[in-house]
């Protein structure tokens, strides 16, 4: 049983750093593109955003980019661009465990609402921790923080429900 033991806790140590290392991508549906977010929240623009304490925790101070800013890297539309079917286009978020939330397109977009996404990798100066990142999406306006998604493994933006 001991040795059972150890050869699960070996396995599990060189799996956990590998699934730690994997690059979060952003996908255009019905297009090659492919955006390494890690890459990305190292060559956009940096911001904070301070949120109250909420049923998910205590106050604090995210930094991170913007999702808007993350979107145009991968050229999704936006602003006039989006009309006609566009405004049938989401943005899916998906955490390393397979939970997902949903945004339209429209919705995340300024030219629609002035609004902030910031997709954090940084919570009050530090890393996010393991429960945490090493990404998650804050939305400070929402009334209730659950498509505050944490863990954030993968964006797709395309029409809706082309996210798999």
């Amino acid at each position: 049983m001991r040795k059972f033991c150890q050869l699960v806790l070996l396995l599990v140590v060189g799996v956990v750093p590998a699934f730690a290392q994997t690059p979060a991508t952003l996908e255009v549906a019905g297009s090659s593109t492919r955006v390494d977010i890690n890459d990305a929240m190292k060559r956009l623009p940096r911001h904070q955003v301070t949120v109250p304490a909420n049923e998910h925790g205590s106050a604090g101070t995210y930094d991170g980019i913007y999702l808007r800013d993350l979107l145009s890297e991968a050229k999704v539309p936006a602003g006039n661009a989006i009309r006609g079917d566009m405004l049938a286009w989401t943005v899916t978020l998906e955490a390393g465990d397979g939970y997902r939330v949903v945004f339209a397109l429209a919705e995340i977009d300024p030219a629609f609402r002035e609004r902030v996404f910031l997709l954090a990798d940084m919570r009050d100066g530090k890393p996010l921790d393991a429960k945490q990142g090493p990404l998650r999406l804050i939305v400070p306006d929402e009334s209730r923080p659950a498509r505050w998604i944490r863990q954030v493994v993968r964006i797709v933006a395309g029409p809706a429900g082309t996210a798999k």
